[in-house]
């Protein structure tokens, strides 16, 4: 719902009175998507990091849940 939209009118685009809105940054490696990510989320408490699974190894530094949710081939299936 938009700060201007009523419970009414979210309901009437299907939206079900549900409050919210995904942003999805995509671009390619390098271009800064992790900066603008940092910088909205420091500035909009609000605001929520969606963190991804992947079947890969850990590397140095990442943290399980923070950086993403390591698991296995089998429990990614």
């Amino acid at each position: 719902m938009t700060k201007n939209a009523s419970p009414a009118s979210d309901h009437q685009n299907g939206l079900g009175g549900r409050r919210g809105l995904m942003l999805v940054l995509s671009s390619p490696s390098g271009a800064g998507k992790t900066s603008i990510s940092r910088r909205l989320l420091a500035e909009d408490d609000d605001l929520e990091l969606s963190v991804s699974a992947t079947t890969r190894k850990r590397r140095p530094g990442e943290v399980e849940g923070k950086d993403y949710h390591f698991v296995t081939a089998d429990d990614f299936h």
